[in-house]
């Protein structure tokens, strides 16, 4: 063979060795690194991204929800919806919104003006393969509730806090009566606003189940409060039911009648009492295993809400309560989001109002 016949046979050898390699290695490749597709989200996969501007505080949100959730957006205001896979994060394509009576729009996201009209409002999302899911906007009416009364109810007047304690008169910015707020129909007390609140905890029924109004205002500060709270109590805490609420907002009439603070932020939407309630007797459950309920129990609940608000934007009020008699809750949690730090405890134990310190006494 001549030596140009040897040259070519060598390097069409290689050529050929070259190119099986490379296919082998492809092979390999996908045999070993190619995921496969990832299936079709389930329901319980979608979240919703909502951006939307809040009544109360006024501030621009921007949460996650899942289907069948609500949020309470400002009527008029401009809203944005977007569907998100939750495994991966990713805007889910392909599906469609639709509000009310307007053409469905196809897309990831979908923006609109929130409708002026008051009340419960479905927005439908439609995706192929999967069930129709929805979310409820629920729009608040306004009303100016300086003059002691909403939606044609007296509900009273909360006294002038210019006339109030010091650090109220410090703070008199932050004592302004809500205006806008949500009717508590039936069709919707039991829309969760958050895994930790539905619109039914917002007026808490006494023990005959009835409720003293039938509205109030949505806090967002304080919504989330109560869920980052119970995200880090549920995760010390595994197997517990969530918050069981006791009071949260209330009339200035009704928060005379009931004894409460003078100025005190339930009248505000923007507190709450809490137990844990496991067994629904109405009672804080022996959170610590020493065979009795007082503040001890309430105490473990205190805390997280005082971790929280190291790291938290919303700053407020951290209460503890303790109670005599079967017939009370036994020991119960304040938390509100009044824009500044308090702390306070008292126990009744004794027959009369007493204060007991659990916490580090720091003026703001």
């Amino acid at each position: 063979m001549s030596y140009k016949k040897r040259t070519r046979f060598v390097f069409a050898t290689c050529l050929a060795l070259f190119a099986g390699v490379m296919a082998w290695r492809g092979g390999l490749s996908a045999f070993r690194g190619v995921e496969p597709a990832m299936p079709a989200p389930a329901p319980s996969d979608i979240r919703f991204r909502v951006d939307f501007e809040a009544a109360q505080p006024a501030a621009r949100m921007s949460i996650a929800l899942p289907p069948g959730y609500a949020f309470v957006p400002m009527p008029g205001a401009e809203a944005r919806i977007t569907a998100i896979d939750g495994r991966s994060g990713a805007v889910l394509e392909g599906g469609s919104f639709s509000l009310g009576a307007a053409r469905p729009r196809k897309g990831g996201a979908f923006s609109f003006t929130v409708p002026r009209r008051s009340g419960a409002h479905p927005v439908i999302y439609s995706h192929p393969g999967l069930p129709a899911m929805r979310l409820v906007c629920l729009v608040p009416f306004e009303d100016d509730s300086a003059d002691g009364r909403v939606d044609g109810v007296r509900i009273g007047a909360p006294p002038d806090p210019a006339r109030g304690p010091e650090k109220v008169r410090r703070h008199r910015s932050l004592y302004v009566p809500p205006r806008r707020f949500v009717r508590l129909e039936p069709s919707v007390l039991g829309l969760s606003l958050s895994p930790a609140v539905r619109v039914g905890d917002l007026v808490c029924p006494s023990s005959d189940g009835r409720r003293h109004v039938s509205f109030a205002p949505v806090d967002y500060g304080l919504i989330r409060l109560v869920t980052e709270g119970w995200r880090r109590f549920s995760r010390l805490h595994p197997g517990l039911p969530r918050w069981s609420y006791i009071s949260w907002y209330r009339t200035p009439t009704h928060n005379r009648r009931e004894g409460g603070s003078r100025h005190s932020r339930h009248m505000y939407g923007d507190a709450c009492d809490m137990i844990i309630d496991a067994d629904g007797d109405g009672r804080m459950d022996d959170l610590n295993g020493d065979g009795r309920v007082d503040r001890r129990d309430a105490l473990l609940i205190a805390k997280v809400f005082e971790d929280i608000e190291r790291g938290f934007p919303v700053r407020g009020g951290i209460g503890v309560y303790e109670y005599p008699g079967a017939a009370s809750a036994g020991a119960a949690v304040h938390v509100d989001a009044r824009g500044y730090r308090v702390r306070w405890g008292y126990s009744w134990l004794s027959g009369r109002k007493r204060s007991f310190v659990w916490y580090d006494e720091v003026d703001e």
